[in-house]
């Protein structure tokens, strides 16, 4: 499986998320902190829009393979620091 950068993914690449749902970036922008369109817990069929922590995304879909998810150094200290406080 490929890897990619969080920060050289861009606006509305697929994603699944770590708990299996999937979802579409809305943004294209750098940091720990992505706003996306998310499958519902409630109803699969439903999406729900919200920001979620770029820790949370285990593969994004580019050229119709996966990749995984790797975080510069920077924010995988944040990352860290962020899992300290309980998120």
């Amino acid at each position: 499986m490929k890897t990619v950068n969080m920060n050289e993914v861009k606006k509305g690449t697929k994603f699944t998320h770590k708990d299996g749902r999937t979802g579409e970036l809305l943004d294209s922008k750098k940091g720990n902190i992505r706003l996306v369109k998310i499958q519902s817990f409630f109803s699969p069929d439903d999406y729900d829009h919200g920001s979620i922590y770029i820790k949370d995304i285990s593969s994004v879909i580019i050229d119709g393979e996966y990749c995984k998810v790797v975080q510069s150094p920077v924010q995988k200290k944040r990352s860290n620091m962020v899992s300290a406080f309980g998120f």
